[in-house]
């Protein structure tokens, strides 16, 4: 035994420290390929570094905007934190990024996987949104059911209409898709939604029950056609029409006609959630025109504030041979509805679109557009827990600015 640290002895005269390194590349072949390997990792590094210098960024691929560089001060040099942001600019704005993303998410996929913790695999290819599967539940039904009648009551003393819609999750309407096997405990959405439910019950005057309106859709169709995109956190126009026939017949019987609603030509979408995993997925399904003797015009309206939800905030009119809802109605949404404007807006007159993320960053913009005649609020099941309807719309009620 000896403590000596060396793991040679430096009296032997055969001991050598080539010993220790890997063989020569045994010819002129294995030779080149360690240069070609040398020449490629220098490629790897100088060319996205050109590409970046030049301004060529990657597309955003993933449903969600680039990065943005932090920006640079004198105590931010110190700060590792720092450094860590500019790692995560960088390697988000490689130009050749997408493709190195997309190379990754089939091979999650390939796998089984998804490679991104926000998007949860169902039986294949259904995905689903983790904001569904575990969603944010701050406020229980008895908080919702009070400030939906707060919010009624605001309105009813302006002579104001209100309405209240929900859409349900896709999970809910297509329990089957779900792995049964996932990880996670049930959703609080899940545990509160009966009570919830009855809650709306109790106001049906003003509030409509999504649920039960895309539920007997699939119940009457259990196999077709799709009512959710199956690898999109989104409802179809299919899966729309039950809870948009629900909310205008609640504004008078004679509005809704199921013969206005015309069959088109089939409409290919995007998928959301494949694109968050980097892949190219896409789905066709049918599309219908709704009312189509009726002309809409819709047009951004010129607001001195920025909208980061919307591109903008919209004034869509309507004219026609049918029966329109008159006045003005500003239509508070999220993305549910955002995708089905052109299925709404030709019940109304006049409709104000205003996406609720806009609204709460800006509540300003409710005395930007004008006083309103009714206020219709859309919010899917997984926002509905955390909205405090009646702040949110409180600037809307008449004088209120």
């Amino acid at each position: 035994m000896t403590d000596d640290p060396l793991p040679i002895r430096p009296d032997d005269p055969t001991a050598h420290l080539s010993g220790h390194l890997p063989p020569p590349s045994p010819g002129r072949r294995w030779r080149m390929l360690d240069r070609l390997v040398i020449v490629a990792f220098c490629v790897g590094l100088i060319v996205p570094a050109l590409l970046m210098a030049a301004r060529i960024r990657p597309a955003a691929i993933e449903n969600r905007p680039l990065l943005k560089a932090p920006p640079v001060t004198l105590g931010s040099l110190l700060d590792t934190s720092w450094y860590a942001a500019i790692d995560r600019f960088l390697a988000d704005n490689v130009a050749v990024r997408p493709l190195a993303v997309r190379i990754r998410g089939e091979a999650y996929w390939r796998l089984g996987g998804t490679g991104n913790a926000a998007v949860v695999r169902g039986k294949d290819p259904w995905l689903f949104s983790i904001e569904e599967i575990q969603p944010r539940c701050d406020l229980g039904p008895a908080d919702i059911a009070g400030a939906l009648d707060r919010t009624k009551a605001m309105f009813a003393a302006r002579v104001q209409d209100f309405r209240f819609l929900v859409a349900p999750d896709k999970h809910v309407v297509y329990p089957d898709k779900l792995d049964p096997a996932m990880p996670y405990p049930a959703a609080c959405t899940d545990e509160r939604r009966t009570a919830m439910r009855a809650a709306i019950g109790d106001r049906s005057t003003f509030a409509i029950d999504g649920w039960a309106a895309v539920l007997a859709a699939r119940s009457a169709k259990p196999d077709g056609p799709l009512l959710y995109y199956t690898e999109d956190s989104h409802w179809t126009t299919s899966g729309a029409m039950p809870a948009i026939r629900a909310l205008i017949r609640s504004f008078g019987p004679d509005l809704w006609s199921d013969a206005d609603v015309v069959p088109g030509r089939p409409k290919r979408a995007v998928m959301d959630l494949a694109r968050q995993l980097g892949l190219r997925r896409a789905e066709t399904v049918p599309s219908v025109t709704i009312r189509p003797t009726v002309d809409i015009v819709r047009t951004p309206i010129d607001l001195p504030v920025a909208t980061n939800n919307a591109k903008a905030v919209y004034r869509i009119t309507a004219t026609g041979d049918r029966p329109l809802v008159p006045g003005r109605t500003v239509i508070v949404y999220d993305s549910f509805f955002g995708l089905n404007m052109a299925a709404v807006a030709p019940f109304f007159a006049e409709s104000i679109w205003i996406h609720i993320g806009d609204l709460q960053n800006h509540p300003e913009i409710a005395a930007l557009i004008g006083p309103a005649d009714r206020v219709i609020l859309e919010r899917v099941e997984r926002g509905l827990y955390f909205t405090k309807i009646d702040e949110l719309l409180r600037p809307l009620v008449r004088g209120a600015g």
